[in-house]
């Protein structure tokens, strides 16, 4: 284990009415990966392996301080193969360190980095970007801060009123006969076409009513149908637990037996994004 030495010192604490006083820290050691140095009426936690200088004030007082944790990261090999789905050319990712600028460059092998931060950006008003696929998830930077090869896939989609909403069809009606079902069949084989898509899972006034416009709908939602959020949406996980919900199902009967492996959202968690797609 590494023993991390932080220095502690150079306290000012600005008392009422703008008189200084001067108060120090005695030197403490935080190990372990972090730790508290505490003290009369104040205490201060510090987590190894990062530097922290600044100034936190507050009322009529003000705290100057800086320690160093002493640990070290270990440079990672990271080859980033990147996939735009959805809308073509609805949008671009780039990266941090630079390497990926997609389109363009989706694939890079980053060499002794902490880590790669990826960003999604939508072409213009007209897209929007629905969000990650593999190792992360949602919309916001995709951090990668695990060795080897990641496979990303980023979707941009038609930027309207159905962009992040359950109602496959778009005849703003939440239906599990429909909307569940197309998601299930959509997921189970994203190549399915015609009336094996479609046939008997079209809602009343539905906003779409052929096979291939639908078909992209259901990629362009694919990012938010992981609602278990591991990464991977599934017919036999997201699916299953999207057309419980439709169904009326609700608490553990969604989720029961049906989580995907590695899994973000515990079954609460689940409900309560299922039922933020149907506003």
């Amino acid at each position: 284990m590494r023993i991390a030495r932080a220095v502690l010192s150079c306290f000012a604490w600005l008392a009422a009415g703008g008189a200084f006083g001067a108060y120090e820290i005695p030197q403490h050691v935080i190990a372990g990966g972090g730790g508290t140095s505490a003290g009369g009426s104040f205490a201060l936690t510090g987590t190894i392996g990062q530097s922290v200088v600044g100034q936190s004030s507050g009322g009529n007082f003000a705290v100057f301080g800086g320690f160093w944790g002493g640990g070290s990261l270990t440079p990672l090999d990271i080859l980033v193969n990147l996939t735009l789905a959805g809308v073509i050319g609805g949008g671009s990712v780039a990266s941090v360190p630079p390497g990926i600028a997609c389109p363009g460059t989706c694939s890079f092998q980053f060499n002794s980095v902490a880590s790669v931060s990826l960003t999604g950006t939508p072409a213009n008003g007209s897209n929007v970007f629905t969000g990650w696929l593999g190792p992360c998830t949602g919309t916001d930077d995709c951090v990668l801060a695990s060795a080897g090869t990641q496979n990303v896939t980023a979707t941009f989609a038609p930027n309207d009123v159905y962009a992040f909403r359950l109602d496959v069809d778009k005849n703003n009606q939440y239906d599990a006969m429909t909307d569940g079902l197309l998601v299930i069949r959509g997921l189970f084989n994203p190549e399915l076409s015609g009336n094996g898509l479609i046939l008997g899972a079209i809602g009343a006034n539905a906003g779409i009513t052929t096979a291939g416009p639908m078909r992209d709908r259901i990629t362009y939602l694919k990012p938010v149908l992981d609602v278990d959020g591991n990464g991977i949406a599934d017919a036999f996980t997201d699916g299953v637990m999207i057309i419980r919900y439709l169904a009326g199902m609700r608490g553990d009967a969604v989720s029961a037996n049906a989580i995907g492996n590695g899994a973000t959202r515990n079954a609460q968690q689940i409900v309560s994004y299922i039922q933020s797609l149907l506003p």
